[in-house]
Parts: C-alpha cells; sequence; structure tokens
C-alpha cells in the first residue's frame, strides 16, 4: 500500500512596509485600492505573506527579489515582523488579537493561504494598510 503524502507544514509571515508617503504612486494607489480609500491615517503598512521557510530567510529571499512578484519588501520593507514563533512584535495590538494571528500564523498543515487572507484582515481591522502576495 502506497503511503499518503504528507502536507508540508506551511507558516504565515509578515513584514513591516515604510510609510505609505514614502511609495511610488501607482503603488501607493495599488495599497488604497487594496484596502480602501477612505481609511484615515493607518497605523503602518503590512506586508503579508505564506511560507513553509522561516520568517528570516524569506524576508532576506524578498531583498533580493527571489520569488517576489511586485517587490514589496525589497522597495519598502523595514523589518520582519515575526507572527509564526511569538506573538506579534508590534505595537498597538491587544494581546487577545495578538494571540488570533498567532494562532493562523503558526506551522500548520491547513490551507496557508487562507490563513493569509485571514491574517490580513485582522490587520486591516485593527487599521492597518495590509498588501499581500
Amino acid at each position: 500500500m502506497a503511503k499518503k503524502k504528507s502536507t508540508p507544514q506551511r507558516i504565515v509571515y509578515a513584514g513591516l512596509l515604510m510609510p505609505l508617503k514614502h511609495f511610488t504612486p501607482a503603488d501607493k494607489n495599488r495599497v488604497l485600492r487594496a484596502n480602501g480609500e477612505g481609511k484615515k491615517s493607518p497605523k503602518q503598512v503590512i506586508y503579508v505573506g505564506e511560507t513553509g521557510l522561516p520568517t528570516e530567510e524569506r524576508y532576506l529571499q524578498h531583498l533580493l527579489k527571489y520569488k517576489s512578484q511586485r517587490g514589496w519588501i525589497h522597495k519598502y520593507g523595514i523589518r520582519p515582523i515575526e507572527l509564526a514563533t511569538r506573538l506579534a512584535d508590534l505595537d498597538g495590538l491587544k494581546p487577545s488579537v495578538k494571540k488570533e494571528i498567532y494562532g493562523l500564523a503558526r506551522p500548520l498543515r491547513t490551507d496557508s493561504k487562507a490563513r493569509e487572507a485571514a491574517v490580513a484582515e485582522i490587520f486591516r481591522r485593527e487599521g492597518f494598510y495590509v498588501v499581500s502576495s
């Protein structure tokens, strides 16, 4: 009998980006369209993605433009935000929200794209602009 193939564990990761005022006009418009142009002064701009790699390694790949579509982190990245091994290291998030994000971001074998979208929505709910892969 053939062994059932196991789905690898994947995490949801994030990167803190520069304030929106530093974006090119085209990129700024993409962010506004993706997040609703009616938002007033968001807390910060966050990139959210999913990967099978550690957060730091995937972030470095973005900086080197490896497997990076729009180059959000390459162009505007400040630092990675660890979501999968501890509670998100971001100011302005309540501990309960950090736990909610960790529950979705940690290494799991479930649909990582759906978890990525859920984490992005949590950040938006909390007042952040979000760009995603």
